[in-house]
């Protein structure tokens, strides 16, 4: 299963980059849900995805999370063909310099297997309301359970060399989550374009759906 949410303004920009995960779930034989509804009134919407995924893992064995201002452009390879087997949770990086200490997971982009462990961890994630308003949502949640530390000035999330992640968890190399900055990869599959005005996101995903349709023509 792919699914996506985008509700209020960013239900346009879902229906930019849901081409795109129309277009990998058709290659790769994915059912396909894409929300356009809050699932968790009472708190931000970026909480909704904790409350999909959780639902979705009672019904799929697997599914694969991308975020609405996160769009394909190279749809070739199958992203659960790549990950090593046996683990649980599948998260894409964040590379915020090139020290590898400030390295991260990230929830923009996330494989996750209908496991005990892996319903636990979203149930955990879902009751982490000290991260309710955090300026990073559920990643926060998700970060804090994986062992980051979050610094209270928002500066990047911290993990201390050599600490371990969970046996559960691999982390996805950066084709996966293409961001600016020190996470550019140089040949994407995925763009997550994340914060910035909606109407400049929606410039950017046009753009990339541009880039997606021509590298389709060659496929």
């Amino acid at each position: 299963m792919l699914c996506s949410l985008g509700t209020g303004p960013y239900e346009q920009l879902l229906s930019i980059s849901g081409i795109t995960f129309e277009a990998y779930a058709e290659r790769h034989a994915y059912d396909l849900r894409l929300e356009t509804t809050v699932l968790a009134p009472e708190r931000p919407p970026a909480w909704s995805k904790i409350v999909l995924a959780r639902d979705l893992l009672e019904l799929y064995d697997e599914i694969l999370w991308i975020d609405a201002d996160a769009i394909f452009l190279d749809i070739s390879k199958d992203i659960a063909e790549l990950v090593r087997p046996g683990k649980d949770l599948y998260l894409v990086e964040h590379l915020y310099a090139e020290n590898e200490t400030w390295r991260s997971a990230n929830s923009g982009v996330f494989l996750v297997r209908s496991t005990d462990w892996a319903r636990d961890f979203l149930d955990r994630v879902w009751a982490s309301e000290q991260f309710i308003d955090h300026a990073w949502w559920e990643n926060a949640a998700v970060l804090d359970l994986l062992g980051y530390e979050l610094p209270p000035d928002l500066t990047p999330p911290r993990k201390a060399p050599g600490a371990p992640l969970p046996p559960e968890v691999q982390l996805i190399g950066l084709e996966w989550n293409s961001t600016q900055g020190a996470s550019l990869a140089p040949h994407p599959r995925i763009r997550h374009h994340g914060r910035a005005e909606i109407a400049e996101l929606e410039r950017r995903l046009q753009d990339d759906l541009a880039t997606f349709r021509r590298h389709l023509s060659q496929l």
